[in-house]
């Protein structure tokens, strides 16, 4: 990777911080300051949107579990480092699946609250990528 580009990076990961800290200034509510909460949830809606969202992260750990057992045997085979990247890739998806899921969430004592379809969103998403680079690697 030449220098050129690896200070572009650093750039742009800088100015993205900084963008960060300003918005959330500007737009979070300062600490010991939050809003009561607009919306008060019934139970059985917590539990539908906490279902959707487990069933989201085990859909998504066996997609990433199938991908990193295909990018490992094409490892095997190609022995590319570009393999090896995608190997890693799917190594830290595999570690956002599980931190995400609402069963680790719950098993050390936290529990989404009132998030609604915000809690499961990021996961469809993820869901959707995965599902691209299945059909992509099978060609």
């Amino acid at each position: 990777m030449n220098r050129r580009y690896l200070a572009t990076i650093a750039v742009l990961v800088t100015v993205a911080a900084i963008v960060g800290v300003v918005l959330s200034r500007f737009f979070l509510p300062p600490p010991g300051s939050l809003p009561p909460l607009t919306i008060h949830p019934s139970p059985e809606y917590v539990v539908f949107w906490t279902t959707v969202k487990t069933i989201t992260s085990c859909v998504n750990l066996a997609l990433i579990s199938l991908m990193l057992l295909t990018y490992a045997n094409m490892y095997r085979e190609l022995k590319s480092r570009f393999t090896l990247g995608l190997i890693v890739v799917m190594i830290v998806l595999l570690m956002y699946a599980l931190t995400s899921s609402p069963l680790i969430h719950n098993l050390f004592g936290y529990y989404a609250y009132g998030l609604g379809p915000f809690v499961t969103i990021p996961d469809l998403f993820t869901t959707i990528a995965l599902v691209v680079l299945i059909v992509l690697s099978e060609e």
